[in-house]
């Protein structure tokens, strides 16, 4: 099974991965520095994954808009940063114990997610016409394993 060459489509598989990661170490993080340093109950952690979660499923439609309009490729580079950015400030706002400036970095890092995906989806497939399902299926595999791993 030969693999793409293009620079471009590893890249955006190790964007997924890194994206992902960043992604599902959330809730853990949150879980843990909410009780610990917050005193946030469980409920309140529920809440805010929640919200977060629903931020970045709303946002995405209007980014894959935005993609279509302008190639997006910058969308890429700039979610998976702004995810990264997101969740180290919530982190360093959870050790301060500030509890909205955490839940605003919290939820703010699925705009770069919400950014990242449609960008990524479509390079993901258009890296090889006659092989964009295969293809596809690399990209979701590398998010996938970012899922996996980010709560480790």
């Amino acid at each position: 099974m030969p693999l793409p060459r293009s620079l471009l489509f590893w890249a955006v598989l190790i964007g997924h991965l890194t994206n992902d990661i960043f992604m599902s170490m959330g809730p853990v993080m949150l879980a843990f520095v909410g009780t610990h340093f917050l005193g946030a109950n469980a409920a309140a952690i529920g809440l805010a994954i929640s919200l977060r979660e629903i931020i970045g499923a709303t946002a995405q439609p209007f980014f894959g808009i935005l993609t279509d309009r302008t190639g997006g490729r910058w969308l890429a580079a700039l979610g998976v940063a702004w995810t990264a950015l997101s969740m180290s400030a919530a982190l360093v706002a959870a050790l301060s114990a500030n509890g909205l400036l955490t839940l605003i970095f919290y939820c703010s890092a699925a705009l770069g997610s919400a950014a990242f995906h449609p960008v990524g989806t479509m390079y993901a497939a258009n890296a090889q016409q006659n092989r964009s399902a295969r293809n596809s299926s690399l990209f979701f595999l590398f998010g996938q394993i970012g899922l996996g791993t980010g709560p480790a």
